[in-house]
């Protein structure tokens, strides 16, 4: 028989609901049915669970009393006593406990409070999941319940799980660590997985890991000693009247210290004290 995955209903999508809770699916229905003859018109074991005896009206167990009985599913209320059996009148407390006796059992189960549950659920058999039921008096209240565990998907559906929700809204928070996801949903080699009136919501992805520093650049070489360096020519004051006053040369730049500069000539060239246009 060939497996089937239909993944409906997300981000919030609404979608009609589908033909079972009260009566039985099969691919016709949800056109689901590929081109093989072997699936056309026949049901596929992957399907639900069909409802029990005495369910038979065709509509959702939201919108059929009939079917929210202590014969036809197990319940889960988060505000329970410890030590409840699944009835309505001592629901579960947990969702995995709930879904880990409705595995093993009736395959179905009703879900009261909007929560959230603060826990994932993980389906690795057949089970039906109908959520916002009001608490106690078991009418359905028209809103979703939500699943959303602190850390990871709120739902994982393993391998050859069949996983009907309703009216469920499922919720990751922002993911941790380096380079971590946010997943809602996760589905891996699922049989069937049919979200129907779901919401899937995912935090924010974390930030990657910081990049690595890059190597150490190779160390400088030593500068040069300055070679052919030539020392500059001392300066040449002109006092008037044809004298001047010469500077010393500068120092020689070659070697490994600069040299001092010449000494510099103070006294005033053609000094001539009868010289009237001196002004030295």
């Amino acid at each position: 028989m060939k497996t089937t995955l239909i993944f409906a209903a997300l981000a919030a999508a609404s979608l009609p609901a589908l033909s079972y809770g009260c009566s039985s699916v099969d691919c016709n229905s949800n056109g689901t049915c590929g081109n093989n003859p072997a699936d056309s018109g026949a049901q596929s074991d992957a399907q639900p669970d069909a409802p029990p005896a005495g369910c038979a009206s065709g509509k959702d167990p939201k919108d059929d009393p009939v079917c929210v009985t202590n014969d036809t599913g197990l319940f889960v209320d988060a505000t329970a006593a410890d030590g409840g059996d699944g009835t309505k009148e001592r629901p579960f407390k947990t969702l995995a406990k709930a879904i880990e006796k409705a595995q093993d059992g009736k395959g179905v189960v009703f879900v009261c409070g909007l929560g959230p549950y603060l826990e994932g659920v993980n389906v690795t058999g057949r089970v039906s999941l109908f959520g916002g039921f009001t608490c106690g008096s078991w009418a359905h209240a028209g809103g979703k319940s939500e699943a959303a565990p602190p850390v990871g998907p709120a739902l994982i559906a393993g391998k050859g799980a069949t996983f009907l929700a309703q009216d469920f809204k499922w919720t990751a928070e922002a993911a941790q660590g380096d380079g971590a996801s946010s997943i809602a949903v996760f589905a891996r080699e699922a049989a069937l997985l049919e979200l129907v009136r779901n919401d899937v919501v995912a935090g924010a992805g974390a930030p990657g890991k910081p990049g690595d520093g890059g190597t150490a650049g190779n160390a400088g070489t030593m500068g040069t000693i300055p070679v052919g360096m030539t020392r500059g020519t001392g300066g040449l004051t002109d006092c008037g009247g044809g004298v001047t006053s010469a500077g010393g040369d500068g120092g020689n730049g070659n070697g490994t210290l600069a040299q001092n500069g010449a000494a510099g000539d103070s006294t005033p060239k053609n000094y001539d004290e009868t010289n009237v246009n001196f002004n030295g």
